[in-house]
């Protein structure tokens, strides 16, 4: 893929108002970066606008607004989601200091508030972690995407909490030998030792790989962008040296429009299966 190829845009949604940035040759220059891991701490996020309008720029401020960031290239189906969340705090930024104005958003994404919420939950006894997983999620209003826990403990004694959402899943996620992870709204549960279901992913030196190095965890392999790739994910490793089956623990899209600059890009950091 050329870097005239990559299609890039920014989403402020407000309520009911969706407003659309387009970032790229034609358009503004725009960077991002999107940063995920498999831990219950939240994800975050940063988008870079150049000569941003103050309508618009103010949009970031707004107490109810989402920000969703989409890159990809044109000719492999457009631009995808690679992040969704809300502005963290002191997160904008608008540097008008030279002729060039420039604007930064650092996002948390939008599991921060659920993991944040404090809830007081008392199940009764002979409750399995599954069942509990899935009243958490309904807790915090979050959806249930792939649910497939590493084992199940039956709490005989009950299971009771109060206080940050984040404590009750890490428990939960130790008790079931699962990883549990909450992006973009959305509860994903999957064996720690094991991999979350998916089509899979084939990164090869022929055609999307750029740097693959051995890490003490396993490996940490630089590829174009590959946004739809999300921590939990399995993917084989085509490489001479290093090449396997991996399971993704931290992903981090990242890229920028300015002509000259690095290709979209997805650095993952990776186990073997």
């Amino acid at each position: 893929m050329t870097q005239f190829d990559r299609q890039i845009r920014t989403e402020i949604i407000t309520g009911s108002t969706r407003t659309i940035i387009e970032g790229g040759r034609d358009a503004l220059r725009m960077s991002f970066e999107a940063v995920l891991t498999e831990s219950t701490t939240a994800n975050s996020g940063k988008v870079t606008i150049w000569n941003l309008s103050n309508s618009t720029a103010r949009l970031f401020e707004k107490d109810d607004a989402e920000i969703a960031i989409f890159a990809g290239y044109r000719l492999a189906g457009g631009p995808v989601q690679v992040f969704r969340g809300s502005l963290a705090a002191d997160g904008f930024r608008d540097d008008r200091s030279t002729e060039t104005r420039i604007s930064a958003a650092t996002l948390r994404d939008g599991g921060t508030a659920l993991r944040d919420v404090v809830i007081s939950l008392n199940v009764a006894g002979s409750t399995t972690s599954d069942a509990i997983l899935r009243r958490l999620a309904g807790e915090l209003g979050a959806s249930i995407g792939t649910f497939s826990p590493g084992r199940s403990r039956t709490y005989r004694r009950g299971f009771s909490h109060f206080g940050p959402a984040r404590r009750a899943l890490r428990t939960l996620a130790r008790d079931s030998a699962s990883v549990v992870s909450i992006t973009d709204g959305r509860m994903t549960v999957y064996p720690r030792n094991g991999e979350r279901r998916s089509t899979g992913f084939r990164i090869s030196s022929r055609s999307t790989l750029i740097t693959a190095k051995s890490t003490k965890e396993g490996v940490e392999v630089v590829s174009t962008l590959l946004p739809s790739m999300r921590p939990g994910d399995r993917f084989l490793l085509d490489d001479e040296a290093l090449g396997g089956d991996y399971i993704a623990a931290k992903v981090r899209h990242s890229g920028d429009t300015e002509s000259g600059s690095p290709d979209f890009l997805t650095t993952i950091t990776a186990r073997r299966t």
